[in-house]
This record gives C-alpha cells, structure tokens and sequence, in this order.
C-alpha cells in the first residue's frame, strides 16, 4: 500500500524517491497492459482468423525509460506465405529481436553524443543502464544523412586582370 510506505518515510527526498518509483512502476504496467489488449484483440479478431494462425504466446522483456517491461505475446503464422510475426509488435513499431524503445535509445544518443559510451549507458533508463558495447553499437549503428551545401554557380568573366607584385 502506498499510503503506509510513504507515511513510514521521514523527509521529503524519502517520498519523492518511493513517488517516483511507483510512477515509474505504473508507466511500465499501462505500456505492457495496452501492448496485450491489442495483442488479445488481434487474437480474438474475426477477421484475422482466416489469414493468420496462432503459433505460440510467450514473453518478451524491453527496456525502456521507465524500466524494463515484461509483457505476453503472440506469435502468428501468415497462412499464405508461411512466414512468422507477432503482430501486436508489428503494429507498434517494435523491431523482431529488440530489447529496448527509441527512447532508450534517443536517451543514449543525447548523453553519449555530449559525453562518453558510459554516460551514454548510464542515461538509458531511470532504473536500469545498457553497457558501453551496448552504446557503441547503437552510435555505429546510427545512419545519418549529411546534407550536400548547394554549389553555387561560378560567375564567368570576359577578362581577368591580374596584379601581381615582383618582390
């Protein structure tokens, strides 16, 4: 019960601490409930019975800024072409194989980008932190576009006068 834990604390910090674990807690539980309500409805979906088949359900654990989140899945087979996905992640973005958000990896970028692999690590998350391989990886992995600065069209000269200095 939160009540009594906070009513046990003795300054403020004490309270800000379990607040913000609690928060934190209850962020990674609303993620992980909204991820398996659509898992679930893609499941009981009508209109998903007659072009994917259910494989397996398992779990699968990502880390994000809040923490890391356990959460129940299922995997569905394509009945035409034969080929394998979990469609609830599909529909959110998540990658076959991650283990953690963009924003963990937003958050690794920002601080590595001003600091080191191991600040970079550090940052991930509130509560857990990714190895400086882990950093090093991310920040190699990273595809970023340069833009090309425009040439600018050369200006052409009937004549060119030239004054040189014979010293």
């Amino acid at each position: 019960n939160i009540k009594d834990t906070l009513s046990s604390k003795k300054d403020v910090a004490d309270v800000v601490l379990v607040v913000q674990e609690f928060v934190n807690k209850l962020g990674t539980d609303i993620v992980k409930e909204v991820i398996e309500e659509v898992d679930e409805g893609i499941r009981n979906s009508p209109h998903r019975k007659g072009k994917w088949e259910i494989v397996r359900s398992d779990e699968n654990t990502l880390l994000t800024s809040m923490g890391n989140m356990t959460y129940k899945r299922t995997l569905f087979k394509d009945l035409r072409s034969g080929k394998s996905c979990y469609l609830a992640e599909k529909q959110f973005g998540i990658e076959p194989h991650a283990r953690m958000t963009e924003d963990v990896i937003i958050n690794v970028v920002k601080e590595a980008a001003d600091s080191s692999y191991r600040k970079g690590g550090i940052s991930a998350s509130i509560t857990d932190m990714v190895s400086k391989e882990t950093v090093k990886n991310i920040l190699h992995g990273l595809e970023i576009e340069v833009p090309e600065k425009a040439v600018k069209k050369k200006k052409q000269v009937k004549r060119l006068y030239v004054n040189a200095d014979e010293d």
